[in-house]
């Protein structure tokens, strides 16, 4: 009968039953080494430093990305602002002159630069408030809708309100408010403060305009929707009869690809500047009419800013 052997041990080939020789074998019980627990504590610390070091990491690149769209952003309004003095300009003086008139106004162009950042910083804040209402109102319809429900269409009806007022101001001030700032070389603020202090100044008149204007505005959308259609199109055939070469010179030349590819961004990105170039072109026209409407119908105001007279009479 064979002894019985303690745990852990095994029997050594040719030993008597009497003297087995036992080798003592390490249990494997699972058990880790001591210094598992510090190894795998130190693992998941680094692990999480390097998530909260790629979370910064992304945050900057975001706030990177968010600062340079908001300066770019600033710098096309910037540009904007000065433009609208230099399309004035062009109409009145039948000059298209770019560099002259973008100097010699940029005093006003920078007021209504700095008066347009100014309008749209109060904006914002009144649409941050209007959103502070809709998210207060979602969490008081948790435990009462009565109050939560009305809470929220009060919120939305105010956003909706900043959006009408915002365009509405926006439209004055470009339409009637700029025709005086070039007219008298005055800032921004004085130039809107004279046409709402204007004698023949009724809100009954800036309604009308107001609806005359968004309806025509309407109809320039759609007409400017079809013209960027085609214009698209146009773009694209003309990018795809420009790709067909490039793609037979890579079949046949691989060597030269990063060449190909340099030029065929060059080529996508001319193609898309002339897409935006020839719908600009073809709706100059309407631009120029709703300038040439808003100086006529500022006459109706402030009849001393009779800009389509005095160019008349200066030409």
């Amino acid at each position: 009968m064979s002894p019985v052997l303690p745990a852990g041990t095994l029997p050594v080939a040719g030993a008597s039953n009497s003297s087995i020789k036992q080798i003592q074998v390490p249990a494997q019980n699972g058990s880790a080494s001591p210094n598992a627990e510090p190894t795998t504590k130190h693992k998941t610390g680094m692990d999480r430093l390097k998530s909260k070091a790629d979370l910064i990491g992304v945050l900057w690149i975001a706030a990177g990305i968010i600062s340079l769209g908001v300066a770019f952003a600033a710098f096309l309004m910037w540009l904007s602002s000065r433009f609208n003095f230099v399309l004035l300009d062009a109409i009145l003086t039948r000059e298209p002159a770019i560099k002259r008139p973008f100097s010699k106004h940029s005093e006003a162009g920078n007021s209504y630069f700095a008066w347009t950042l100014v309008f749209l910083g109060v904006g914002l804040v009144a649409f941050l408030l209007a959103g502070l209402l809709v998210v207060l109102s979602l969490g008081i319809m948790k435990w009462s809708p009565v109050i939560g429900i009305p809470l929220m269409i009060l919120g939305g009806l105010f956003a909706l309100a900043v959006i009408v007022i915002m365009v509405s101001v926006g439209t004055i001030m470009r339409d009637f408010a700029l025709p005086i700032m070039y007219r008298e070389k005055i800032p921004a603020i004085s130039a809107l403060n004279k046409f709402l202090e204007a004698d023949a100044f009724t809100f009954g008149k800036v309604f009308r305009y107001l609806l005359v204007v968004f309806g025509l505005w309407i109809l320039a959308m759609v007409t400017q929707s079809i013209v960027g259609i085609f214009a698209v199109i146009g773009g694209v055939i003309a990018g795809g009869l420009m790709a067909i070469p490039g793609l037979i010179l890579f079949k046949i030349l691989p060597f030269l690809k990063i060449p190909l590819i340099i030029l065929g961004s060059l080529v996508a990105i001319a193609l898309i500047l002339a897409v935006i170039v020839v719908i600009g072109m073809v709706m100059l026209p309407v631009v120029i009419f709703f300038r040439v409407f808003a100086l006529t119908y500022l006459t109706r105001f402030y009849p001393e800013c009779d800009l389509l007279e005095f160019a008349g009479s200066n030409s």
